[in-house]
């Protein structure tokens, strides 16, 4: 839970319907707070009502943190033409022809081929790729920049 502080005050004077006026105080893991001010009656449990609204606010930092992390981790998935266009014409012609007797390289040809799209970065495409440039159909450090995001 990102609330690493909670506190609660009680005002000293009750309201005119005998009410007492609460203000809770919560600190997240980045320093920013959050307050929350109520009436209470006598006898409310002050600190279950803060250690509740204390996993709430939590809760809802936790899923707003998860969404941007996910969001910002989405790549957009570009079509097998656009992935090849990433080769230049001679290392798609090294590629087919080095299949022919590296049955791995075949295999990554195959899946790419089966594919309806490719999503740039994903593990088994990188490794592929990787396996391409150590067979000499990728110049060094083309694997990285054929098959990551931009």
């Amino acid at each position: 839970m990102p609330i690493i502080n909670s506190t609660y005050t009680v005002d000293s004077v009750p309201q005119s319907d005998g009410r007492m006026r609460v203000k809770e105080t919560h600190t997240d893991h980045n320093g920013k707070t959050y307050t929350a001010e109520y009436l209470a009656s006598d006898g409310f449990d002050y600190v279950t009502c803060m250690n509740l609204r204390a996993q709430h606010i939590g809760n809802e930092i936790d899923s707003k943190e998860a969404t941007e992390t996910e969001s910002a981790n989405f790549v957009l998935p570009i079509t097998k033409l656009q992935f090849l266009q990433r080769m230049t014409i001679q290392e798609r012609i090294l590629c087919k022809e080095l299949a022919k007797t590296a049955p791995i390289a075949q295999d990554f040809l195959f899946l790419l081929d089966l594919a309806e799209d490719v999503v740039l970065g994903n593990q088994s495409l990188l490794e592929g790729l990787s396996y391409m440039e150590s067979i000499g159909a990728l110049n060094a450090g083309r694997a990285l920049e054929i098959g990551s995001p931009d």
